[in-house]
């Protein structure tokens, strides 16, 4: 029963350089899983802001038009109101 429970006690005696080593590969594993994750989300995050900037361009484009339109429109009908006034006007010397 001596074998039982005989390695308690006893530590492991790691290096300076083997621990130093595990940290540094330690790090450079959570360094690139840190990148990666930055990546992904700066291309969703990118592709979602360059679909809104879109969608707002389209808008605006679509807003301008209507609004010429419209003021095309207003324009026509003062000018087809100014001339039915020049029409109407006795002009007889």
């Amino acid at each position: 029963m001596a074998g039982i429970g005989s390695s308690f006690g006893k530590a492991q005696k790691f290096s300076f350089y083997e621990r130093n080593k595990a940290w540094r590969a330690k790090q450079q594993n959570h360094n690139e899983k840190f990148l990666n994750q930055q990546a992904a989300a700066s291309n969703v995050f990118g592709v979602n802001v360059g679909a809104t900037q879109a969608a707002t361009e389209l808008l605006f484009q679509k807003v301008m038009q209507r609004v010429q339109s419209e003021a095309q429109a207003k324009i026509g009908e003062q000018n087809d109101a100014i001339d039915t006034a020049i029409e109407s006007l006795d002009v007889t010397i």
